[in-house]
């Protein structure tokens, strides 16, 4: 509900939840972004992604809309990536 905010009219509801769940279907737990108790604290498992990273939250969603858009306008789409650390292999598994 809240991408509805920004996506506007670019894309239909259905289009959006089709974005949005395939975005975190290869993820490793139903739940995506499991919350577990330990002790007193609860505490977010960020690494349920094809990546083993917190980035893939972003990174997957934020791909498959920048498909959507280009599909929709019938242009082709490349995806150019230079970084360190983690965010490249977000990014990488996210376009394969």
């Amino acid at each position: 509900a809240i991408l509805t905010l920004f996506v506007g009219d670019e894309l239909s509801d259905v289009e959006l939840r089709r974005v949005v769940r395939g975005s975190y279907s290869g993820f490793s737990c139903d739940e995506v972004v499991p919350v577990r108790r330990v002790g007193d604290l609860f505490v977010v498992e960020l690494f349920h992604g094809p990546t083993f990273s917190f980035k893939d939250l972003g990174q997957q969603p934020l791909v498959r809309l920048l498909a959507a858009f280009a599909e929709r306008r019938g242009r082709h789409h490349s995806f150019l990536v230079s970084t360190t650390g983690d965010t490249g292999p977000a990014a990488l598994r996210a376009v394969s």
